[in-house]
C-alpha cells in the first residue's frame, strides 16, 4: 500500500511540474520578400516600334508586405501602394512606349513588415522605328540551284612547275 501511495505522489508531481512549464513560443523564420517578374519574361525585353508592353510583378513575403513601388521617370511610369500586411500582390500595367529609340530601366522594390527590403531593376529595350522585317514564304519559287560545286584548276598551275626542261616540252606536246 505504502509504495501505491508513493508511486501516486511521484507521479503527481512530475504531472503538476509539467504543466506548470511554460511552452516556448514558435517563431516563425521572416525571410526576405520576394519580387518576381512575371511579364516580360526576364530582366530585359525589347521592343520596336509602337509595340505595347505588359509588366506584370508579383510580390510576395511569407510574413507580410508593407509596400511597393515601381518606377521609371523616362517611361512616365510611377506606381506605389502600402501593402497593409499582405502576403502577396500582384502589380499589371500595359503602356505604349512612344520615347525614341534607347534603353528605359524601370526600379521595383518591396518591403515586408519587419522593414526588409528588396530592390530589382528591368530594363526596356526600344529599337529604331525604321527596322525593316523580312518575311519568307516557303510555298514561292523564284530560282532552283540544283548543284553546287567549286573548282581551284586554274588558280595553281601544279603541272610541271619544278619538272626539268625535257619533261615540260614532252607534255606540252601532249596539249599542242
Amino acid at each position: 500500500m505504502r509504495k501505491t501511495w508513493l508511486f501516486s505522489l511521484i507521479t503527481l508531481l512530475f504531472f503538476q511540474i509539467s504543466c506548470s512549464e511554460e511552452t516556448p513560443e514558435v517563431e516563425l523564420l521572416d525571410e526576405e520578400p520576394e519580387i518576381n517578374i512575371v511579364s516580360p519574361l526576364g530582366l530585359n525585353a525589347t521592343i520596336s516600334g509602337e509595340e505595347e508592353v505588359s509588366i506584370e510583378i508579383t510580390f510576395s513575403d511569407d510574413i507580410g508586405l508593407s509596400s511597393f513601388s515601381v518606377i521609371s521617370a523616362p517611361l512616365q511610369l510611377s506606381s506605389q501602394a502600402d501593402l497593409q500586411g499582405l502576403t502577396s500582390y500582384t502589380f499589371k500595367q500595359a503602356m505604349t512606349i512612344t520615347a525614341s529609340a534607347g534603353s528605359f530601366s524601370v526600379a521595383i522594390s518591396t518591403t515586408d513588415t519587419n522593414d526588409q527590403e528588396v530592390t530589382r531593376s528591368l530594363v526596356i529595350t526600344k529599337m529604331e522605328d525604321n527596322v525593316i522585317n523580312v518575311t519568307i514564304d516557303p510555298s514561292s519559287t523564284y530560282q532552283t540551284v540544283r548543284n553546287f560545286g567549286a573548282s581551284d584548276a586554274w588558280s595553281t598551275q601544279f603541272v610541271g612547275k619544278n619538272w626539268p626542261a625535257y619533261k615540260k616540252d614532252k607534255i606540252s606536246g601532249f596539249v599542242i
